[in-house]
C-alpha cells in the first residue's frame, strides 16, 4: 500500500498555526525506547526489567501483536 505524498502535507499549514498559537515546536528525534514505557504499555510488570538492548525488540513486539 502506498500513501500519496500529499497526505502528509495536507494539513501542514494548519498544524503551522496551531504550533505557533501554542508556542510549540516540531522536534524530529527518535522514540528512545525505555522500561517507563515499557511499564504504561503493560509489556512488563512493575518488578520486571529488560536489558536496554532489548527494549526496542519489546516495543516491536508489542506493536505487531496490537490488535489494530
Amino acid at each position: 500500500m502506498e500513501l500519496p505524498r500529499t497526505s502528509y502535507l495536507d494539513n501542514e499549514v494548519e498544524a503551522g498555526r496551531l504550533m505557533e498559537h501554542l508556542g510549540a515546536s516540531l522536534l524530529a528525534r527518535r522514540p528512545v525506547p525505555s522500561e517507563t514505557g515499557l511499564l504504561r504499555l503493560g509489556a512488563i510488570e512493575s518488578e520486571g526489567t529488560i536489558e536496554a538492548g532489548g527494549q526496542e525488540d519489546a516495543f516491536l513486539l508489542h506493536t505487531a501483536l496490537a490488535d489494530i
